[in-house]
């Protein structure tokens, strides 16, 4: 059995900042640890399933024809339509119904979709979507997270954190609660925070977020996106997941 894999601009490197690209690179890694052969080009036809992460024209495009040729087709559903993407970026409150209706048409047109979470199945089901739909939780590579002592030294010192430090990691949109991190980094000026993520320049411009940024406390620390997750968790005390899905 071969699988393809694929994610639409995954050389795009907003979309290697993402959780796309990590769900996407990591799976890869698990078929080829279980001897599974894995392909990423769906341009040919050497491949038994074809396993989609993402929703763009080319993905649509490649799920259509794998269908004509009688393959199967696996999408994984990382998002739920306007639960997910409300509050998320500029004009995003505006599509999410538009958004919705194309990701259902998309989704209904797969053999089976995986979800992450049983809240995500759920969700998908009330919305009525009846096709099969499997939870697949993201996997994660525990070597990567354990404590490093050498890694939090030069990760406290880069950042100048000299108290007990409490972070988090995730875009920089209310939806993944960076409000609430601010709100409470206010309320406890002692300790320093430090939030990971992404910043999605104009197509992520939210007037609330960036005004409260320029006016953060001098307690919060924004580093932007990292690669090195071991740094940053071995640096911290506390996680801190404020998130709203």
């Amino acid at each position: 059995m071969k699988v393809c894999l694929y994610l639409e601009f995954a050389d795009s490197p907003l979309v290697r900042k993402s959780g796309f690209w990590t769900a996407f690179t990591n799976q890869r890694r698990a078929l080829e640890k279980l001897g599974v052969k894995v392909s990423t080009n769906p341009e040919g036809s050497d491949y038994d399933i074809l396993h989609i992460h993402s929703y763009g024209p080319r993905s649509f495009r490649y799920l259509m024809r794998a269908k004509r040729e009688g393959k199967r087709v696996i999408v994984h559903a990382h998002s739920v339509g306007r639960y997910d993407l409300k509050n998320s970026f500029i004009f995003a409150n505006l599509i999410a119904p538009f958004y919705e209706y194309y990701l259902h048409s998309y989704y209904r047109r797969a053999d089976t979709l995986f979800t992450p979470s049983e809240r995500a199945r759920e969700l998908l089901r009330a919305q009525g979507l009846r096709g099969r739909i499997e939870v697949v939780p993201n996997c994660i590579e525990p070597e990567r997270l354990r404590f490093e002592a050498t890694k939090r030294e030069k990760n406290r010192k880069d950042l100048s954190l000299s108290c007990f430090t409490v972070i988090s990691a995730g875009n920089v949109i209310p939806r993944k609660g960076i409000l609430d991190f601010i709100d409470v980094a206010t309320m406890i000026p002692e300790y320093d925070f430090v939030w990971y993520g992404q910043r999605w320049g104009a197509i992520g411009f939210n007037p609330r977020v960036e005004q409260r940024l320029r006016n953060r406390p001098k307690n919060l620390h924004m580093p932007g996106f990292t690669d090195d997750m071991q740094a940053a968790l071995s640096g911290g005390d506390l996680f801190f997941f404020p998130s709203y899905g």
